[in-house]
């Protein structure tokens, strides 16, 4: 029944930190946390401009020196050349092009 008068209070869990490990049990290799400890609830900003992907790819293997394979927007992925031919085609264009090409109906 949702017509239960009940009113609960509680403090959400602290989120779980990712830390580097030599194998890790669920990818069943290695694991380096970049930065370390990092959490669900952190998040990297960055403030490029109107860039394309390859722009941004590039500028977070540089800045932070990681490999990225894959990136997604929600639900969605907006670009993984290694799994996908025509995300290759995406790299030269800009991220709001893409964005605006997989959601139509967003609001601006």
């Amino acid at each position: 029944n949702t017509a239960i008068n009940l009113y609960s209070m509680s403090e959400p869990m602290p989120p779980s930190k990712t830390v580097s490990q030599e194998v890790d049990p669920t990818f069943g290799g290695p694991v380096k946390a970049i930065p370390e400890g990092f959490t669900s609830w952190d998040k990297v900003v960055v403030d490029e401009g109107d860039v394309t992907l390859q722009e941004l790819v590039d500028h977070l293997e540089e800045t932070l020196g990681i490999e990225i394979q894959i990136i997604s927007c929600g639900p969605k992925m907006m670009f993984a050349p290694l799994m996908f031919a025509a995300h290759r085609a995406r790299a030269e264009q800009s991220i709001k092009t893409v964005y605006d090409s997989m959601f139509p109906d967003a609001p601006l």
